[in-house]
């Protein structure tokens, strides 16, 4: 399993996006069941309209654990509320940033993404790609015993685009900030990796089983410091 060839072409539909996030997350962890999206009962407790796109996101994915208990959850349909004329659909684990549907009458409306104190600014100009960012990000993150991350050089990230396989995700920044590069997406067979290009860039790198975990780990030159791999 290779998230990359997943990926396939791209996500040009929302459709495709469901397909890919079901994937993704049957790969590392579990297959996508009924009791994962939100019911009828909790759609409706929404007190505003929901965009196509949005709906559909909730009715597959709305309860998906990921998603709902990851590092930066997904609000609850019964909670979504309109701020500065947006709905924040998404929560900084520590509160300190949120993301947001830009536009609730687009089928597939554009995402905001807003740092505290800072304004609103442009993140994925489709909702149904900022799902499938969601879901890759919580994927990193999903398995405290598959996962590690560290800062490393920007000349370390060079040498990882030419070994693993580019992700074909549109060009976007997972935490939008003056000076930042496009986020990456790697992986390879039972790898995934995602590069924050920061001044000093940040990786994180999330293997399907622990002999995956431990290949990323030592195969790359980096001081680890979170999570787990290397006992």
């Amino acid at each position: 399993m290779d998230v990359a060839r997943l990926m396939g072409p791209g996500l040009r539909t929302p459709d495709d996006a469901w397909l890919f996030i079901a994937d993704l997350f049957a790969a590392f962890g579990r297959p996508v069941a009924p009791a994962d999206g939100c019911t009828a009962e909790e759609l409706a407790a929404a007190a505003l309209p929901l965009p196509a796109a949005v709906a559909a996101f909730y009715r597959r994915f709305g309860r998906r654990p990921e998603l709902t208990d990851g590092q930066d959850p997904i609000v609850a349909p019964a909670r979504l509320e309109v701020d500065d004329g947006f709905v924040v659909i998404r929560d900084e684990n520590q509160y300190t940033a949120e993301w947001a549907v830009a536009d609730l009458h687009q089928d597939d409306p554009p995402v905001l993404y807003r740092h505290e104190g800072e304004p609103w600014q442009p993140y994925l100009d489709r909702f149904s790609l900022a799902a499938a960012d969601f879901a890759l990000c919580e994927t990193v993150f999903a398995d405290d015993d598959l996962y590690n991350g560290a800062e490393v050089e920007p000349a370390l990230v060079e040498q990882l685009q030419g070994t693993y396989a580019t992700v074909p995700f549109p060009e976007y920044r997972t935490y939008p900030s003056p000076g930042t590069g496009p986020t990456l997406w790697l992986s390879a067979p039972g790898k995934l990796l995602r590069v924050d290009q920061f001044e000093s860039p940040w990786i994180f790198v999330r293997g399907r089983t622990k002999q995956d975990l431990t290949e990323l780990l030592t195969g790359i030159a980096a001081n680890w410091t979170l999570g787990t791999g290397l006992d």
